[in-house]
């Protein structure tokens, strides 16, 4: 049986070279083992989330940044409820969690109640 195909935005057309050592090699390999990932998957993934760790990325970068997040139709958060019953989320994405209420301002018993991914739009 036929492998299906990619929709259109999942071809990827550019292809790129990447020269390795023989330890740059051996240690994407260990990791990719270990994630049970492909290679390939794993330096996407590190490449994305060092582009995204600029601190001053260049202009067309950061308009390529807001735009891909205004044109997502999913996201994923991750839910929390303070000692006061305010309900409150944060993006995935941050690395820590929140140290406060964003609502009372409550510092203590912040509880994280649900993760996620929410669809946007009604």
């Amino acid at each position: 049986m036929a492998r299906p195909k990619k929709a259109v935005n999942e071809v990827r057309d550019n292809r790129l070279t990447v020269y390795l050592t023989d330890t740059e090699k051996e240690s994407l390999y260990r990791v990719s083992e270990t994630q049970n990932r492909p290679m390939t998957q794993l330096v996407n993934t590190a490449v994305q989330e060092w582009l995204n760790r600029l601190i001053d990325p260049p202009e067309g970068l950061k308009t390529a940044r807001y735009e891909k997040i205004m044109e997502q139709d999913t996201e994923m958060l991750r839910g929390f409820i303070c000692r006061n019953g305010h309900p409150f989320w944060v993006e995935w994405i941050q690395p820590t969690n929140p140290r406060c209420c964003p609502v009372c301002g409550s510092e203590r018993e912040i509880r994280r109640i649900w993760d996620g991914t929410i669809h946007k739009g009604l």
